[in-house]
């Protein structure tokens, strides 16, 4: 995903990832484009206006690259002309935007299943949305397992993973953590909680899982995170 307002990309992120997906996430359009180059993803949402270069321009060099079919060009400033523009180099689709909750995850299933992609990090299944809002419902809970999660389904704790590991490609403690992370990235961005205070909000027990887990993931400390995504915001209101 492809954004250059951090709220967004903060919101988009965490509503995907509870709903069973991976996300990478870029907030210029070279940055998107070299990640895009490197790495099979089954459907790329840009905005259209950013920093650098446009989200057309993102989606010409892709479809150069033999990217096209996984495309789908956002914006809450478009036009028909972009519209005509953005299916004419090969884009799924035309997002406008706000979107929120559902509608996103929609959006994203529908682009995937249009593009004939079959990569495992896709939730076909209805029954790994119901993980994942479990997942999101007890999140708080440091002793939330996949054993718990099973029992309030009414399915076995194996019939669980082999769903997860056959839907996903990713085992149930994979997406426990990833939905962990997005919601600490979102109460860094949006509190001023400290972190002992995320961590237990998003059922670590302690800051040092919860660093772990982190760095893992994003590469910088929730501390690190914290100072960075503040000194994006100051830059952008400049």
């Amino acid at each position: 995903m492809i954004d250059d307002d951090h709220g967004t990309l903060d919101s988009f992120e965490r509503v995907l990832c509870f709903a069973g997906f991976g996300v990478t996430t870029a907030a210029t359009g070279r940055y998107g484009l070299g990640l895009a180059r490197r790495a099979r993803f089954d459907v790329i949402l840009s905005d259209l206006r950013l920093p650098d270069i446009s989200g057309l321009d993102v989606l010409q060099q892709l479809n150069t690259d033999s990217g096209r079919g996984r495309f789908i060009l956002m914006t809450a400033w478009g036009s028909h002309d972009h519209e005509t523009t953005a299916l004419r180099l090969g884009a799924l689709g035309y997002a406008q935007k706000p979107l929120v909750g559902d509608a996103l995850v929609e959006l994203v299933i529908g682009a995937a299943r249009r593009s004939g992609g079959s990569h495992p990090t896709l939730p076909w299944d209805y029954r790994v949305a119901d993980v994942m809002r479990v997942i999101a419902a007890r999140l708080h809970e440091h002793r939330l397992t996949v054993r718990v999660v099973a029992n309030e389904l009414r399915i076995t704790t194996e019939h669980l993973c082999r769903l997860m590991k056959r839907q996903t490609g990713l085992p149930f403690g994979i997406h426990l953590h990833r939905a962990r992370v997005a919601e600490a990235r979102h109460l860094l961005r949006t509190t001023n909680l400290s972190v002992k205070e995320i961590a237990d909000r998003v059922g670590y027990s302690t800051t040092t899982r919860l660093d772990r887990q982190f760095l893992s993931s994003t590469a910088m400390t929730p501390t690190e995170y914290r100072r960075f995504r503040l000194s994006q915001d100051l830059n952008s209101n400049d």
